[in-house]
């Protein structure tokens, strides 16, 4: 009637050495270490950079446009419309 947890031995080998090669890979601490500060920097760079464009005049670019269809979309309005003439 129910099936445990109990599993074709064939497959879970199979995951078992995938998560040791990949466990290998990572066990150096420098490389963790590198992967970790690359994440980040690539996140920093990410978030300060629109915020900078920002503070010195810039715009949001469609941050606005993008908020406005989010409430388009929240209040059930359609958010494509079809224009004629064209």
């Amino acid at each position: 009637m129910f099936r445990f947890a109990q599993h074709d031995r064939g497959e879970d080998s199979q995951a078992v050495a995938r998560w040791w090669d990949f466990n290998d890979r990572f066990k150096n601490r420098l490389r963790i270490r590198a992967l970790l500060t690359l994440f980040i920097a690539t996140a920093a760079v990410f978030s300060v950079l629109p915020l900078l464009h920002y503070f010195r005049g810039g715009h949001l670019f469609d941050y606005k446009l993008w908020y406005d269809t989010g409430k388009q979309v929240l209040a059930g309005d359609e958010i494509y419309f079809f224009r004629s003439g064209k």
